[in-house]
């Protein structure tokens, strides 16, 4: 929930500078979300996208499946504009790949959102 985010992110500003959250706005907040994936580095350390970068959206480890989320059937072998796959480690790996080359893009094309 969209609220729920800017509130958790108006109480970490508020610590992280030692100000009261009715002095966080919602600029300070937004600022703050965008400078964390910033791929030029001209709003601060882009640590989100370093993050975002290393992760993964799926992982199998021996027959578990990790993820974010749960996964229903209609998502299972799911790939944005990308055929259904079948295989799980091949989704997988699908997946990974799908977001690695999306992270590529929003970083090769840094747009700025100011």
């Amino acid at each position: 929930d969209e609220m729920r985010t800017y509130d958790f992110k108006r109480q970490e500003l508020a610590i992280a500078t030692e100000k009261e959250l009715s002095d966080i706005n919602d600029c300070a907040i937004t600022y703050s979300m965008r400078a964390s994936v910033d791929p030029t580095s001209q709003m601060g350390d882009p640590w989100l996208l370093k993050y975002i970068k290393k992760g993964y959206l799926a992982l199998i480890v021996k027959d578990s499946l990790f993820l974010h989320q749960s996964v229903s059937v209609t998502q299972l072998h799911f790939i944005p504009l990308k055929e259904q796959n079948a295989d799980p480690i091949d989704w997988v790996r699908a997946l990974n790949t799908f977001k690695d080359k999306q992270i590529e893009q929003f970083t090769s094309k840094p747009v700025n959102p100011f």
